[in-house]
């Protein structure tokens, strides 16, 4: 049977070196693949629209979602694994290489749709993606929590107010 013509097998046609005719790179070439069924536009279309199914359709937002949990779902057992303070800053820079490896292997064997390119490259973006949003909910997580927690009271204040509690009523 003909391979079916994946439009963004190689990274290059995603970011518009060199796009099939018709598309740049960015969005799909026709408007009939950003609707899921019944009409309703695909949210992550112009982000995620390099995940394509065998036909090269584009999936559905229920899948990307599912790709985005278990994405998810890795880097809070390795935050759990390495302690927040040790992760890494950026996933593509700074993460080590058996994590990357690691999340690429188990990205593709849960979404075997990912492996439909060359090099890994779908899967490896789904990384960088998801890992950028992680770090970016996790350091706002974090500023709540010191925003939200009191200036500890000075010195004297805390004694004078053990003094007073000390003190036998009149």
């Amino acid at each position: 049977p003909p391979q079916p013509e994946w439009r963004y097998y190689h990274e290059s046609s995603w970011r518009g070196k060199s796009a099939p005719s018709g598309t740049t790179g960015e969005f799909p070439s026709s408007v009939d693949d950003i609707f899921q069924e019944g009409g309703k536009p695909l949210k992550s279309t112009k982000s995620w629209g390099f995940v394509e199914d065998a036909d090269g359709k584009i999936v559905s937002e229920a899948v990307m979602g599912a790709i985005r949990a278990h994405a998810t779902h890795f880097i809070l057992g390795m935050e759990q694994t390495l302690g927040t303070e040790n992760m890494p800053e950026s996933w593509d820079r700074w993460a080590p290489l058996y994590w990357r490896n690691s999340l690429i292997n188990s990205i593709e064997e849960a979404f075997p749709i990912l492996t439909f390119c060359a090099g890994h490259w779908k899967a490896a973006q789904v990384a960088i993606a998801m890992y950028a949003q992680w770090k970016k909910n996790r350091k706002n997580q974090l500023k709540k929590r010191q925003d939200t927690k009191q200036e500890p009271e000075p010195e004297e204040e805390v004694l004078s107010k053990i003094r007073a509690e000390k003190r036998p009523a009149d």
